[in-house]
């Protein structure tokens, strides 16, 4: 489906179709399995202090962002959508999707890491990578 002027679904009604495709509660969403037919702009753009915005307006609602954070992905041609099983909507991003607000020490000695946080929550960790017998 071609998203249109005409039919370019409400804000309330893509967030209700994305809570039933991704399956909230269940653990993160499986995006990278999913191959949806690209379905155009409905508006979503992600500014570089971390602000999402829908058509212009602020999206304030945590819960939506969460949910939106949680089925982004970045494709192979650099750029960045909202994707669910059956739909891909373009999500314009200034900078970076996420802006790291929280680093913890995750560990102790040679395994220990870092744990990132954003604002919708823990996002990622890091780790040490194990040395290459090399030498690189």
């Amino acid at each position: 489906m071609t998203i249109t002027p005409q039919n370019t679904p409400s804000l309330e009604q893509l967030l209700a179709s994305l809570k039933r495709e991704a399956g909230a509660g269940k653990g993160p969403p499986p995006v990278e399995q999913w191959n949806p037919a690209y379905c155009g702009e409905v508006g979503f753009e992600i500014l570089k202090d971390g602000t999402w915005l829908h058509q212009g307006a602020r999206i304030t609602r945590e819960p939506m962002k969460r949910l939106f954070a949680s089925i982004l992905r970045k494709d192979a041609d650099g750029e960045t959508y909202l994707v669910t099983p059956v739909e891909k909507i373009l999500v314009k991003v200034e900078d970076a999707p996420f802006l790291a607000v929280r680093v913890d020490r995750a560990g102790e000695g040679r395994g220990s890491g870092a744990d990132l946080h954003h604002r919708g929550g823990r996002c990622g960790q890091s780790r040490p990578r194990k040395p290459d017998p090399r030498g690189l």
